[in-house]
C-alpha cells in the first residue's frame, strides 16, 4: 500500500490494511505499507511541514528519457526497494505482488 500525502501512519491504510488481510475471499496475503517520503535519516512524518514538502519535492522531482518519456527516478528508486524487499521475503509468491495507492500514493502505482 502506497500512502496518501498524509503519510504511512494515515488510519485509512492501516484499516485497507487489516480488512485486506482478514478477507476470506483473499485467501491470505501479505501487505506493507510503504513510507515514500522519509528520508535515509529516518525522519518520519513530523509537524515540520516544510520538511516534508521538501522532501515531497525531492521524491517527486520528474526526468525526462531519451524516447521523450516522463518519469520520477527517486520514486522508481523506492519503488523497486519496496519490491525488492517483497521479493526477499520467503513467504511471499513473487509472482504475485500488487500494489494499491490513492492520491499521492497512486503515483508509485503508475511509475
Amino acid at each position: 500500500l502506497f500512502h496518501t500525502g498524509a503519510g504511512p501512519q494515515d488510519i485509512f491504510l492501516r484499516w485497507k490494511a487489516e480488512s485486506l488481510v482478514t478477507n476470506p475471499d483473499i485467501g491470505g496475503c501479505v501487505i506493507m505499507i510503504c513510507d515514500i517520503i522519509s528520508d535515509d535519516k529516518g525522519w518520519a512524518w513530523s509537524s515540520d511541514r516544510a520538511k516534508y514538502n521538501d522532501a515531497r519535492k525531492e521524491v517527486m522531482e520528474s526526468s525526462t528519457d531519451a524516447n521523450g518519456q516522463t518519469y520520477r527516478p527517486e520514486l522508481q528508486r523506492r519503488v523497486q526497494a519496496a519490491v525488492d524487499t517483497l521479493k526477499d521475503v520467503n513467504f511471499v509468491d513473487s509472482t504475485r505482488i500488487a500494489s494499491l495507492g490513492w492520491c499521492m500514493g497512486g503515483h508509485p502505482c503508475l511509475e
